[in-house]
């Protein structure tokens, strides 16, 4: 016989299903809504509609073996190279001044290239120790003019808990900071370089005075009404250009959190995003979030950071210019460096698909000016040079492609 209390049980776990599956139905009938909307309005674009960008290849570094390419007017593909690693590249980054690349590969070694010819400019950087555990990411740090610091300086962190300065042209170790328990995969600095931040797979933001390399404070969770954190592991953090005390992360647990690190906790939250690489931006004027999922649709969007509404999504495009039914899972997105953030670069693969690139203007109803496809694999890293004349990517297939902007 069943008690009344379990039968109440059982319509309760009933309803809760049928609930899901009503709030289910509506979210695929959302979207059927919005893919037939944006349908209509790319058809009720102009024929003319077309970006005044254009790109072409400046340089292509293949740390794998050469491959046969076929490189056309507007789809770029792998070209040959000399033989190198042939480890996958977690990241890279443009230094400050633009002359210089630095890639992190997957064995911790990190190397320089000049950004005009490719050539390695110093001997390479080994992060990883013994273990030669990956270099999750590179960055470089922001040098003022009126500083008197060692300029191109590389940041690495990685898979032991290390946030590692290194110099550049000698490939020395200047500082590092250790945390045991941790597994950074991300970090940001400032814009006044006075303070650097990293998350990883403690799902928390740990935040560093630059001078003393001394941890300020750790920020975990939130008050649970507005914001609760991350509950899985966080692949992309970024200071606010306009408000040092305001750090966006996103993560695993489809989410990206607002944190503040004047009541040291998150504060606002967007819900949906698939975070699983660098791909989490903010405009140079700190008014729209950029966000790149690591799923087929829907991937690449836009959001209002005063309301946290979504504003923009922004379609993948076959290499004959119309939206794809499918499009690409993503590993990075980043905004171009300019003070408007006119354009936008997203990279990815998922799998044994082939992995690609593609690049678009704000300024144009968001159109495609360009892409990379026929990638070997996936694109993890994108990057923008500071004065937006070049693109950089790379990722599985241990190649760096520098595209020439016009």
């Amino acid at each position: 016989m069943i008690s009344d209390e379990y039968e109440q049980h059982l319509q309760q776990v009933a309803n809760a299903m049928a609930d899901e599956a009503a709030a289910k139905e509506e979210a695929d009938a959302a979207s059927q809504e919005r893919a037939r909307k944006r349908a209509e309005e790319h058809k009720a674009r102009p024929q003319s509609t077309r970006s005044s960008y254009r790109i072409g290849p400046r340089f292509i570094i293949n740390e794998s073996a050469g491959e046969d390419s076929d490189v056309s007017t507007f789809v770029r593909q792998p070209a040959p190279g000399r033989v190198g690693t042939g480890l996958e590249i977690y990241s890279l980054r443009f230094s400050p001044e633009g002359d210089l690349i630095a890639a992190a590969f997957a064995d911790g070694v990190v190397k320089v290239y000049a950004s005009l010819t490719g050539k390695e400019k110093a001997a390479p950087i080994h992060t990883g120790g013994p273990e030669h555990l990956p270099c999750m990411q590179v960055r470089w740090r922001p040098h003022l003019a009126t500083s008197s610091k060692t300029r191109n300086v590389v940041v690495t962190v990685n898979a032991q808990g290390k946030i590692q300065q290194w110099h550049a042209a000698s490939s020395k170790l200047l500082s590092e900071v250790w945390s045991p328990e941790e597994q950074f995969y991300c970090m940001d600095y400032t814009k006044d370089a006075t303070t650097f931040a990293a998350a990883g797979k403690l799902k928390q933001i740990s935040v560093y005075d630059e001078e003393t390399r001394q941890l300020k404070q750790v920020m975990k969770g939130g008050d649970y009404t507005t914001a609760v954190g991350h509950s899985l592991r966080v692949f992309a953090l970024k200071f606010h250009p306009q408000d040092s005390n305001v750090i966006v992360t996103g993560g695993w647990d489809q989410t990206v959190q607002l944190w503040d690190c004047r009541l040291s906790r998150a504060v606002r939250s967007i819900h949906g995003p698939d975070i699983q690489g660098d791909a989490v931006d903010i405009s140079e004027d700190g008014k729209t979030i950029l966000t790149g999922s690591h799923r087929s649709k829907e991937a690449l969007e836009l959001w209002d950071v005063g309301s946290l509404k979504r504003t923009d999504l922004i379609e993948w495009m076959k290499p004959d210019g119309t939206p794809a039914d499918e499009g690409c899972p993503l590993y990075s997105a980043q905004f171009s460096k300019d003070p408007q953030s006119r354009l936008i670069a997203a990279g990815g693969g998922s799998g044994g698909m082939p992995g690609e690139a593609q690049f678009f203007d704000r300024t144009c109803f968001n159109v495609a000016f360009g892409l990379i496809t026929g990638m070997a694999k996936g694109c993890f890293t994108v990057d923008f040079s500071p004065d937006n004349s070049a693109i950089a990517t790379a990722g599985a297939d241990s190649t760096v492609r520098v595209l020439q902007i016009y």
